[in-house]
């Protein structure tokens, strides 16, 4: 052996992650550098040149069609997230006071009861 030759003894899941982080860094790298037409960009021909036009995102022509860096159509993507507020569910309505103690009216008004056929 070399003096500058060296021997690393790692866990196999301490490899396993330097391997996935290396893996990941260079694919997100290819996909910052990647160009992409209006046909592979992921929102339709007609969208792609409408919001390159538009200034959304720089385009440039190559031959025949359109380009434009992947990033930039994923940065534009990611600005037009929406935020969903989580929906409420309403309050169920209180039941009302009523005159005497008429368990029947008391279910019927609590909304334990319902009636399914009135009478004629």
């Amino acid at each position: 052996m070399s003096s500058d030759t060296r021997i690393v003894v790692v866990a196999l899941a301490e490899l396993r992650s330097l391997l996935e982080e290396a893996v990941r860094s260079s694919v997100s790298q290819e996909k910052r550098d990647e160009w992409v037409d209006a046909r592979g960009s992921g929102i339709g021909r007609r969208l792609f040149l409408q919001l390159g036009r538009e200034g959304a995102f720089p385009i440039f022509k190559r031959g025949r069609s359109f380009v434009a860096k992947r990033s930039d159509v994923d940065a534009y993507i990611e600005r037009q997230r929406v935020e969903v507020e989580p929906t409420l569910k309403p309050e169920p309505p209180k039941p009302r006071p009523l005159a005497g103690h008429d368990p029947i009216a008391a279910a019927l008004a609590a909304g334990r009861l319902h009636v399914v056929k009135k009478p004629p």
